[in-house]
């Protein structure tokens, strides 16, 4: 009993679970693949696979730890990387002007997003669903076959390098550790776990619920936008099937992080563990030249285990309060 108790306790506290198996994983696939998995250009690699999909992750988390979801923002990521790139090759928009109409029209999606799950009374699966297919299919318009030879200026943006490492890994470094203090911080924030804990209560306690979900839909938007434009100047081109699966990758990553599908958990260390774990697996099967198609297959594995593990946990927290 008291060995079930104390695992228990360890797969509550998900950021050293998750940590030790990353670190596992690492180490007996740097002796597996000693000379293409343990080098530094392997670890740059996998830092910079994993960097839009964590941002994309820490607009996810917020909306999770409300009690929502967000199936649109692989989606967005596509719109917003496309319409950028078509108002600067078609429209010869000036870059800043064209990436803060791309971020406006992210937000935008947000708004409505929100209305329609906060104010309406829509289901958030729905709702977040049906503007993937609508969104998608403007995506497609925009970029037509694709928008390539974007303008330096541009590219640039995601080109730099620090010790090997490209601008995008940074990126992900800075919002990661902003969200990181903004979550455990400030009181606006916290909103959303109270919110997704028990929304009555949270209604009662002078929270404007209601607000607070549009925000968060926003802020999962825009973060979803940001995230496009940067996929978008890192390969220099604008293709309509950019962020396709994004979605299904960030709410594994949240889950495996500690987050719950019921609202109320969540930290953003654990959601970008629970990316780097998805990126070491998506790196290993390329190691192990695994089909691309079974990627999906194991994510979804992956997410069905998370699951079932938060089910699993959550009873074991009732059973304990009991």
């Amino acid at each position: 009993m008291k060995k079930r108790i104390n695992l228990m306790m360890i797969l509550q506290n998900r950021i050293v679970s998750l940590g030790a198996i990353n670190f596992i994983v690492i180490i007996v696939s740097s002796l597996i693949w000693s000379n293409s998995f343990a080098t530094i250009a392997n670890a740059q690699s996998v830092a910079l696979n994993m960097a839009v999909n964590a941002i994309v992750c820490i607009g996810m988390l917020v909306v999770l730890a409300a009690g929502g979801i967000d199936l649109s923002v692989g989606a967005v990521v596509a719109l917003s990387g496309a319409l950028c790139a078509n108002l600067m090759m078609h429209h010869n928009v000036p870059m800043v002007i064209a990436i803060i109409v791309a971020l406006a029209v992210a937000g935008l999606v947000g708004v409505v997003n929100g209305i329609l799950i906060a104010v309406v009374g829509v289901n958030p699966m729905i709702v977040t669903l049906s503007m993937q297919g609508l969104i998608r299919g403007i995506a497609m318009l925009i970029a037509g076959s694709g928008i390539t030879n974007l303008p330096p200026v541009f590219t640039d943006l995601v080109g730099w390098k620090i010790g090997g490492f490209r601008a995008p890994v940074f990126y992900m470094i800075i919002l990661c550790a902003i969200y990181s203090f903004l979550v455990a911080k400030t009181k606006f924030f916290r909103r959303f776990y109270y919110i997704g804990g028990n929304e009555k209560a949270a209604q009662l306690s002078g929270i404007n619920v209601i607000q607070t979900k549009v925000l968060g839909y926003v802020n999962s938007a825009l973060l979803a936008g940001l995230a496009g434009i940067i996929q978008v100047a890192r390969m220099g081109a604008a293709v309509s099937s950019i962020g396709e699966g994004m979605e299904m990758t960030a709410i594994t990553a949240c889950v495996l992080g500690g987050a719950s599908l019921t609202g109320g958990y969540g930290t953003v260390l654990g959601a970008v563990f629970g990316v780097l774990f998805t990126s070491l697996v998506d790196n290993i099967m390329i190691m192990g030249r695994v089909a691309s198609s079974w990627q999906d297959i194991v994510v979804g594995i992956i997410l069905i285990v998370a699951v079932s593990t938060d089910v699993i946990i959550k009873r074991n927290r009732i059973r304990i309060k009991k």
